[in-house]
């Protein structure tokens, strides 16, 4: 019989306190009707933009973010950068998600760099990735590298198109998906100081709300945004942040 305990003290811990601040961010959403938000799935608690983050999100947010790359074989997955080096174990000449296939993008271990509590983790695809929403959380889904038909064509295999949030920086791709699907919801995502003139034609082309970058955002830009009929979301968030970012009148708050 092995013996060996699955999770070491220090990963026991780690776990403890970033269940911690989740849990006292999710609170604090309850309290004040502010959206909370798990910035890449919450990897405080778990790998980044994996299925084992999703799950245990469950009961604590509101939405969930990820973000969306194509492969070389045309197959949507799930990876913020664009290169698996960072957390995965790939590595060597080749660490594009873009060059890389399916099947050898589901070889790396996504979690083990996490913690080896979750070696074995692997890459999810889009499908999986909706597949692993806990029930009433929406899904974010950060467009990084694909095409609008790509994606609605999975939405729509998967039945995600009601529960499922399209957000990007690109604007005319957020319009080419809201072409294919117009019954979406749309984020427009950014940072800096955006023009009057950029805010308000957002609403009147299907967007509900923008997901800015917290260094940049004001007081006065969420004020702005909600003028223009939007929401406002803020990226991303720790703990301590909070107090400040409800200050300001966000209606959602991204955290790690």
């Amino acid at each position: 019989m092995n013996t060996t305990p699955r999770y070491s003290s220090r990963f026991t811990h780690r776990l403890a306190f970033a269940a911690t601040v989740l849990v006292a961010c999710a609170s604090i959403g309850r309290a004040t009707s502010v959206e909370i938000i798990a910035h890449r799935g919450g990897y405080i608690i778990a790998p980044e933009n994996t299925c084992a983050a999703f799950n245990l999100c469950s009961g604590l947010v509101d939405q969930i973010e990820f973000d969306v790359r194509t492969t070389a074989d045309g197959k949507l997955v799930v990876m913020h950068d664009d290169t698996v080096n960072r957390t995965t174990t790939g590595y060597g000449a080749v660490t594009s998600v873009a060059a890389l296939t399916l099947e050898q993008l589901k070889t790396l271990d996504a979690g083990i760099k996490f913690s080896p509590a979750f070696a074995g983790e692997r890459i999810p695809t889009l499908a999986e990735a909706l597949h692993a929403m806990p029930p009433g959380v929406l899904a974010m889904v950060h467009c990084k590298a694909l095409t609008a038909t790509n994606l609605v064509t999975v939405l729509r295999s998967e039945n995600a198109l009601s529960n499922t949030i399209v957000g990007c920086e690109d604007f005319n791709f957020l319009m080419a998906v809201r072409s294919l699907e117009p019954g979406l919801q749309f984020c427009f995502i950014g940072s800096g100081s955006p023009t009057t003139n950029t805010l308000a034609m957002l609403a009147p082309s299907g967007i509900s709300s923008i997901s800015w970058e917290k260094n940049t955002t004001t007081s006065a830009l969420v004020a702005q945004a909600h003028s223009c009929g939007l929401k406002f979301y803020i990226w991303s968030i720790s703990e301590p942040e909070m107090e400040s970012s409800l200050a300001m009148g966000v209606d959602g708050i991204l955290v790690d």
